[in-house]
């Protein structure tokens, strides 16, 4: 599915621009129905756009906001798209590290803002990037809301299905398994990744399983202290997402991906 992103680009704006002009003009809510409506922005594009004002938000939300006004909130409902169509965002094998799992709350290096810029400095292809993160390729996004025991995360919250929760989401959850790494522990998987070269440059997907099999053992709980600095994590952050973006097509899920990229 499109993104909002993808589909303002098409207009050669982007979302920062719609999100200054839909704010100043909430006053005359048919105005904003119309001119999205006809640029193709469907409600779940219009809560992604509103997102960083409004946590929360969500494709329900912004129909019934319209529906209140007089309007037609319901056409603006995109497209189903069945669940067997869909990847599961979280694999089981990361489900069951709920502690691992959450949105990202740092800053300097490993704020969210500082890894995208990183991220797409170094891949040049800020679609592939959206990609990503677009919340309609995943089970349970159908209502614009994902919730913790549809993703199978014993204490996660529910949160809007929204590409800017995706995104923090996914490295919220990798610097806390990089944080959770003892030295003992990374040099059994370097020493790994030197023994197996041949076979993860070569996409063995035997190789690949193994790696991923050695980091989740590795990340069963924190590491006191953790053996990288927070530039090193950001390092190997910034060099997985920007191989896991360069299959987004061949993905089953962002998740399903970017572990056998973290320290291959």
């Amino acid at each position: 599915m499109t993104t909002a992103a993808q589909q303002l680009a098409k207009y050669d704006l982007n979302v920062d621009i719609a999100r200054e002009w839909i704010v100043a003009n909430l006053g005359t809510p048919k105005t904003v129905f119309d001119v999205c409506k006809a640029a193709g922005l469907n409600s779940s594009m219009i809560a992604e756009i509103l997102n960083p004002l409004a946590p929360g938000l969500n494709s329900t939300v912004v129909e019934s906001f319209f529906t209140g006004s007089g309007l037609d909130g319901s056409s603006l409902r995109p497209p189903f798209i069945g669940t067997e169509d869909k990847a599961e965002l979280i694999p089981d094998e990361l489900g069951q590290l709920n502690w691992l799992i959450s949105m990202n709350a740092n800053v300097g290096d490993l704020s969210t803002y500082s890894l995208r810029q990183e991220v797409l400095a170094e891949l040049g292809d800020s679609a592939s990037y959206n990609d990503m993160f677009n919340p309609n390729d995943y089970e349970g996004s159908e209502d614009g809301v994902f919730t913790g025991a549809e993703l199978g995360v014993k204490g996660l919250g529910n949160f809007a299905a929204t590409s800017a929760n995706l995104e923090s989401l996914f490295y919220g959850t990798l610097v806390n398994t990089l944080k959770s790494l003892d030295s003992g522990e990374l040099t059994e998987i370097f020493q790994f990744v030197q023994a197996n070269q041949a076979g993860l440059e070569s996409g063995s997907d035997t190789v690949e399983d193994q790696l991923t099999e050695l980091l989740f053992a590795a990340i069963q709980d924190p590491a006191y202290p953790a053996a990288l600095s927070d530039a090193q994590i950001a390092a190997v952050i910034v060099d997985a997402t920007v191989l896991t973006a360069q299959i987004v097509g061949d993905k089953d899920g962002i998740f399903d991906d970017v572990f056998g990229n973290l320290l291959g």
